[in-house]
């Protein structure tokens, strides 16, 4: 036996739960374009339409679509789909300079790697000890902070002998100042237990061999001295002496002892070199009980 019926002609799918196309299964393969988004913005940036796929004789959700973003992000991409990409970073390309001093470096700037905002694309140099060449090597926004150097202008071989030392220069602008602190090399001796010419020995002229002469001049209540109790000129009241250092200046001894019970200590007393140079001191009492005249102002021989 054999029906008499007679198939219907195929037509293409549709979507309505019906095998249009008389193949044995319904709806299949049945799609359509689907935006959601504003009109006139598919297509246009990063928008585009998504698809509706039929099923059971309804078309399901758009998916694929993309559509405009709430604000721009800085990407380079028109996320709001307004034909203009990165319009609400308006320095974005602008000119920036990253680092200070020696370390400072330029570039542009660019978006961020989260796209929320703009970074200079520059990179900032490492620091270095600062120099004199004014010029902030340290990247500290100073220049030549804290350099100085060693200094000296005395002779050769001086430097750290007797009272001689170092001095410091600063830098300022690129160069170094004046040498301060230093101490350099008299040009002889004082008689004050120091080496003053810097040349290893303390007083060295030896005074002991210079010849002096003294005159222990007696004063009256007020500690004036009495006018005409002593001239050297005329050996009168005088003793010979020698020349040796006190602190600050020179003391005559007399050659022949005068015991300290013997003079008025305290007293004005008069020394004179050999170039007939005179001046007044103090009587002093040594550690042998005995007397000398010392004084800042007795005249160097």
């Amino acid at each position: 036996m054999i029906c008499d019926a007679a198939a219907g002609a195929a037509a293409a799918e549709t979507c309505n739960n019906t095998d249009d196309d008389c193949d044995g299964s319904v709806d299949e393969g049945v799609t359509q374009s689907c935006y959601t988004g504003a009109n006139g913005t598919s297509g246009v940036g990063l928008c585009q339409s998504g698809t509706q796929t039929c099923a059971a004789g309804a078309f399901g959700a758009c998916t694929g679509e993309v559509t405009p973003a709430a604000s721009d992000a800085c990407d380079g991409l028109d996320n709001d789909c307004d034909g203009s990409a990165d319009e609400a970073f308006a320095t974005l390309g602008d000119a920036c300079t990253v680092g200070v001093g020696a370390c400072a470096d330029t570039g542009v700037l660019i978006c961020n790697g989260a796209g929320s905002g703009v970074i200079c694309d520059a990179t900032a140099g490492s620091a270095a000890a600062e120099t004199c060449d004014n010029t902030d090597e340290d990247c500290d926004g100073s220049v030549d902070e804290g350099v100085t150097q060693s200094c000296y202008t005395g002779a050769n071989g001086t430097s750290g002998v007797g009272i001689c030392q170092d001095g410091t220069q600063t830098c300022a602008a690129g160069a170094f100042g004046a040498c301060t602190g230093e101490v350099i090399p008299a040009a002889s001796d004082a008689c004050d237990g120091l080496d003053n010419d810097c040349d290893g020995d303390t007083d060295d002229r030896d005074y002991s061999a210079i010849v002096c002469d003294i005159c222990l001049i007696p004063t009256d209540a007020s500690g004036d001295a009495v006018a005409g109790d002593c001239d050297i000129a005329s050996a009168k009241n005088k003793e010979a002496g020698i020349f040796s250092c006190v602190s600050g200046g020179l003391k005559c001894t007399p050659g022949s002892a005068i015991a300290c019970a013997d003079a008025a200590v305290g007293d004005i007393c008069r020394v004179c070199n050999a170039s007939g140079n005179c001046s007044d001191g103090r009587i002093v009492c040594n550690a042998s009980s005995n007397v000398e005249c010392a004084g800042t102002d007795v005249p160097e021989p």
